[in-house]
C-alpha cells in the first residue's frame, strides 16, 4: 500500500504523462481561453481540500483524508485534472480526461493496493455531480465527485452494488472543505490574482526567469517552470492592460509562495484555517437507490457565523460522546468531550461536556 506522501508524489507524476489511447483533446474555454470546456464546471475543485472520511458500516471508525487537484498539461495545454489522495481508501491518485465523442469522463488512477483502476461516467447538469462507474471484483463500483456551489465544499462518495442486488450501498463518503478558504469569506474567489496559465485564482507563486508568476496549482507551476519565457511574456502583456485603479492588480506574492488580498479588492478569499467539514457527524448520509442523485444545492447558501459554526460542531462531538458513553466507551467518549471543552469554550455544549468529563473520571 502506498501511504507516503511522496509516493503518491510520485505516480501522480506517472499519470501526469500522456495515456495511450487518450481521447482527443476538447476546445479550451474559460478566462485565458486555456481550460477545456468540460472541466469548467469543476475549474473549483484545483487546490487542496481535507476532511473526514467515514464508512457506512461504522460512522464513528472515520479517517481524514486530504486531496489535491491540479491541471494536466499536454503539448502546453490542460487536458485534464489530476487528483493525489493522501490517507485514501478508496483511490490513491488519478488522472481525469474527457471524450468528446462519447460525451464521457474516464479517471484511470491507482488503488489503495497500488492496483490499476479506471472509471467512466458522466456529469448531472443539474447538481454537478460527475458519476463515474466500473465493473469491479465485488460488484458494480460507483464514484461520485462534487463540487458544491460555494466553492468551499465538495463531496467524494463510493457506493458498490453487489453481484445480485437491485441498488447500490453507500460504502465511503468523505465530505472536504477547501484548504485556506473559510465561511466567513463568503466562498468562492471573485477577484485578485490569477493564474498566469489558466486564469483561475491563484493561491500560490512561482518564480522563474527573474519574474514571480501567480499560478493555482502545482500543474500550473511545472507549466511556468517548463516556458519561463512564454509565461513572461503574458505577464508582461497583462500588467500593460491593467487597470490604472488597481482593480485588476496581479498580486506580488508574500514571498512565502501564497498571494494575499489585492489591494482595493475586498472580495478576495484570505488565507486561514480550512473548514473541518465531515467531522464524524458534520452532515447526514443521503440515502441512495440505483437511480438517486445528489440533492442541488440551495443558491445561494447562507453563511455560518464563525459562532454557529463552532456550535454546530460541539453539538456534533457532544452527540457522538453520548452515543459512546451509552455504548459503554468511556475512554472514547471522554474523547469527544474534551474536544468540546477545547474547541468550543463558554458554549452550553462545553458546559455539558464539562459535567459528563467530571462524572467519568469520578466514576474511575
Amino acid at each position: 500500500m502506498l501511504d507516503r506522501p511522496r509516493s503518491v508524489s510520485l505516480i501522480v507524476l506517472a499519470l501526469l504523462g500522456p495515456i495511450a489511447g487518450a481521447p482527443a483533446q476538447v476546445e479550451p474555454t474559460g478566462e485565458s481561453g486555456a481550460v477545456p470546456a468540460a472541466f469548467g464546471p469543476y475549474s473549483d475543485l484545483i487546490g487542496r481540500w481535507k476532511g473526514q472520511a467515514v464508512p457506512a458500516d461504522d460512522p464513528l471508525r472515520g479517517w481524514r483524508e486530504s486531496h489535491e487537484w491540479a491541471w494536466a498539461f499536454e503539448g502546453g495545454k490542460p487536458v485534464g485534472m489530476a487528483l493525489a489522495i493522501e490517507g485514501g481508501k478508496v483511490l490513491k491518485a488519478g488522472r481525469l480526461t474527457f471524450d468528446p465523442e462519447s460525451s464521457s469522463y474516464r479517471l484511470e488512477g491507482i488503488g489503495p493496493g497500488g492496483e490499476s483502476v479506471a472509471f467512466v461516467g458522466t456529469r448531472d447538469s443539474k447538481t454537478n455531480a460527475m458519476t463515474l462507474g466500473r465493473s469491479g471484483p465485488e460488484g458494480e463500483d460507483r464514484l461520485t465527485i462534487r463540487p458544491n456551489s460555494n466553492g468551499i465544499r465538495s463531496d467524494f462518495w463510493f457506493d458498490r452494488k453487489a453481484p445480485g442486488s437491485p441498488q447500490y450501498a453507500r460504502l465511503v463518503r468523505a465530505n472536504l472543505g477547501k484548504e485556506g478558504v473559510t465561511f466567513a469569506a463568503g466562498g468562492a474567489v471573485t477577484g485578485g490574482s490569477r493564474c498566469i496559465v489558466t486564469g483561475g485564482a491563484a493561491t500560490i507563486a512561482v518564480s522563474a526567469g527573474g519574474s514571480t508568476f501567480p499560478v493555482c496549482c502545482s500543474g500550473c507551476r511545472d507549466e511556468v517552470l517548463a516556458d519561463p519565457g512564454k509565461y513572461a511574456q503574458q505577464l508582461k502583456e497583462r500588467m500593460a492592460s491593467a487597470p490604472s485603479d488597481g482593480s485588476n492588480a496581479i498580486g506580488t506574492g508574500r514571498g512565502d509562495g501564497s498571494f494575499g488580498p489585492t489591494p482595493g479588492r475586498s472580495s478576495e478569499v484570505a488565507k486561514g484555517d480550512a473548514p473541518k467539514p465531515g467531522d464524524l457527524g458534520d452532515r447526514p448520509d443521503p440515502g441512495v437507490g440505483p437511480d438517486e442523485d445528489p440533492e442541488p444545492d440551495p443558491e445561494p447558501s447562507p453563511t455560518p457565523s464563525a459562532d454557529a459554526e463552532a456550535r454546530r460542531k460541539a453539538a456534533s462531538l457532544l452527540r457522538l460522546g453520548q452515543t459512546l458513553e451509552k455504548q459503554g466507551k468511556a475512554d472514547g467518549a471522554l474523547g469527544f468531550y474534551r474536544r468540546v471543552v477545547s474547541e468550543a469554550p463558554g458554549t452550553p455544549e462545553a458546559k455539558t461536556a464539562g459535567a459528563r468529563i467530571e462524572a467519568l473520571t469520578e466514576e474511575d
